[in-house]
């Protein structure tokens, strides 16, 4: 469960690897702590797979460096 700030979106899809919310929304956090918890043991352990999976893609170190190479040739 993270808030709609800074980078935050890209990382969390929204019900597929986590919970976004207005960072200035009280009620939305309650909401998404709530759906969290109302989740069954398989939706919280698919959503833990779906997270694990975007950080291995995402903060895999080579695709991180051709990032940065593809931002510096540009």
């Amino acid at each position: 469960i993270i808030s709609r700030t800074l980078d935050h979106p890209k990382l969390v899809s929204e019900g597929i690897n986590g919970f976004l919310f207005e960072s200035n929304n009280s009620n939305e956090l309650a909401e998404k702590i709530i759906a969290f918890l109302n989740l069954s043991s398989a939706e919280k352990n698919t959503m833990s797979l779906e997270a694990r999976k975007f950080a291995l893609t995402a903060f895999n170190m080579r695709n991180i460096i051709e990032e940065y190479d593809r931002l510096i040739q540009n």
